[in-house]
């Protein structure tokens, strides 16, 4: 059970991002993201393939908040999961850094927590950060997940 808590603490903060992102300041942002990883439930290990589609509003160059809607497929599991979740997004420190500049972004929604950081680059479309997934609702099991992710922002 230790070991269990131990896993899902850690998948929280080791499932690495990567995902394009377009120099804008301010207005909408739509990403794109596709990924793939392992995720531990009911004592399983099993692969993992998730899709996700954000809207977002972007304030400023620091901050933006999105509805996100994605679906997910574990190998463990035949149905495909839909999921609908709030997202925010918040770039550090972004006018102080020249070439990248670090990041925090989180999603919380149905039945989904999320949870990324990392380091994104200025005036390219690339961004890579350490990733974290909690599906807790389904089937009455905790679905912890890592893995990678790659997406387009436009």
């Amino acid at each position: 059970m230790k070991l269990k808590g131990i896993i899902i603490l850690l998948s929280i903060f080791l499932n690495f991002t990567v995902f394009a992102q377009e120099a804008k300041t301010k207005g909408y942002q739509g990403i794109i993201e596709v990924g793939g990883g392992v995720c531990w439930h009911d004592e399983i290990i099993a692969g993992g393939f998730k899709v996700d589609f954000i809207n977002a509003y972007k304030f400023n160059d620091c901050i933006s908040i999105g509805l996100g809607v994605g679906v997910r497929k574990y190998s463990s599991v035949k149905e495909f999961i839909p999921l609908a979740y709030l997202n925010f997004r918040a770039n550090l420190g972004y006018s102080q850094f020249e070439k990248v500049y670090p990041y925090v972004q989180t999603g919380l929604g149905f039945p989904v927590l999320n949870q990324s950081v990392g380091l994104a680059f200025k005036n390219t479309p690339i961004a890579i950060g350490v990733y974290g997934e909690i599906v807790p609702i389904i089937y009455s099991s905790l679905f912890a997940s890592i893995g990678v992710n790659v997406g387009i922002t436009f």
